[in-house]
């Protein structure tokens, strides 16, 4: 099954797959029930779902307090202004297993969260990977056909195994 299409504004938040906003947030602003990728970093600080606007799309990246880091072409952005943070009720979204290039017939019948776009228009979806050595869980984004692209550490690491954010 591939992503859902909406055909107006009204069919997407009549949906029953859609128990999700994207609220803006800032360096001084969290909006409540932002939805957690990871349960913490190694300080302690809370991660959550997030995305930005860069070089003409709209990229999933990792939200920490109140920041929010994306990847694109190699390197980690961070934005400390205009983005956005997943919300709403953690029930609403699952993790699916992935090993190589996305494609979303590797997730059954699970429906990935669509969270942006490259400027071409190309989908862009929530992936997350474990970095290990105490660095844990980040967040990012994955595309048709490509691994999943993670920003830490100032670079976009290319992950061959990750999870992909599908509706619960």
């Amino acid at each position: 099954m591939g992503p859902v299409k909406f055909e107006s504004a009204s069919d997407l938040f009549n949906n029953s797959l859609t128990a999700l906003i994207w609220v803006a947030a800032s360096k001084d602003v969290l909006p409540k029930n932002c939805i957690r990728h990871a349960v913490h970093t190694r300080d302690g600080s809370s991660t959550y779902v997030a995305r930005a606007f860069y070089q003409g799309g709209l990229h999933p990246g990792k939200g920490i307090d109140t920041q929010c880091w994306i990847s694109y072409d190699g390197k980690e952005i961070w934005k400390e202004n205009n983005f956005e943070l997943l919300t709403g009720h953690s029930a609403a979204v699952k993790w699916v297993h992935v090993r190589g290039a996305f494609d979303p017939v590797l997730l059954g019948d699970s429906v990935p969260v669509q969270a942006g776009y490259e400027a071409n228009g190309e989908h862009l979806y929530v992936a997350q990977a474990h970095f290990g050595k105490g660095v844990s869980w980040q967040c990012g984004k994955v595309k048709l056909g490509s691994p999943a692209m993670i920003p830490c550490f100032g670079k976009e690491h290319l992950f061959q195994e990750y999870l992909v954010m599908v509706y619960g």
